[in-house]
């Protein structure tokens, strides 16, 4: 596990209250898709947040894509393009992702739970890997989804359905998905769903809820990654 400093070379703001900080890759950093660092910044010393590592292993960059929710990551907004900041990884297993990965894949995310998603496909579209992807992203309102042209231009590089849903909100232009994944939802997007390999990083609750629907939909538990994350009242 390395610490290191990392420069910030490009700030980019994705949402009204999240910025991608792209910054440089230590020497001998090797981290797999899915994987997090613990931050630590100068201006609040003794304190770390973790930060999934937004980027593909195949860039020359890192990625970190931060929601700001109190303190320390108000403190990260405040940095600026050749700041540097201290990190401490990688660590985590739960969400590894790589091309030894055969399965058809479903990646179920909410909010800035989708990060470690972006960094897995990212990932394939660089390896040109040849499964089919599907993505279920909630999102209390149209406003709050991340690189979403992103996310739907990624069809022209590789097999991969994205399917927003918003819970909180029904703009009149919007003809995907509203209201929380549920089975039917599922079922309607997702053909053979207990032959898919799927990947949840979300709030505790959302990720207890897909458990529910993938158990009824007969879906191995031995077919199911999950990491639950609490967004901290000062994060």
């Amino acid at each position: 596990m390395i610490k290191s400093l990392v420069k910030i070379i490009e700030i980019t703001d994705e949402t009204h209250d999240v910025k991608t900080f792209q910054t440089t890759k230590p020497e001998g950093f090797v981290f797999l898709p899915g994987q997090y660092i613990m931050a630590s910044l100068k201006e609040l010393p003794g304190e770390t947040r973790p930060f999934t590592i937004a980027s593909s292993p195949t860039q020359t960059e890192l990625l970190f894509t931060v929601k700001k929710t109190g303190d320390f990551t108000g403190s990260m907004f405040e940095l600026k393009v050749g700041d540097e900041f201290t990190i401490k990884g990688p660590l985590g297993k739960m969400l590894n992702f790589d091309d030894t990965v055969k399965d058809d894949v479903v990646f179920v995310a909410g909010g800035s739970g989708i990060t470690p998603s972006l960094a897995s496909l990212r990932y394939a579209a660089d390896k040109g890997m040849k499964n089919k992807f599907t993505i279920l992203y909630s999102n209390k309102e149209q406003k709050d989804i991340i690189c979403k042209s992103e996310l739907d231009s990624m069809h022209l590089k590789m097999d991969v359905e994205v399917v927003h849903c918003l819970t909180r909100e029904k703009p009149e232009d919007w003809t995907e998905e509203i209201g929380r994944i549920n089975t039917e939802m599922i079922k309607k997007h997702i053909k053979n769903p207990s032959e898919r390999l799927w990947y949840i990083c979300a709030p505790p609750p959302m990720v207890e809820a897909m458990k529910k629907n993938l158990e009824i939909l007969n879906v191995p538990d031995n077919q199911i990654k999950t990491e639950s994350w609490q967004m901290p009242a000062k994060g």
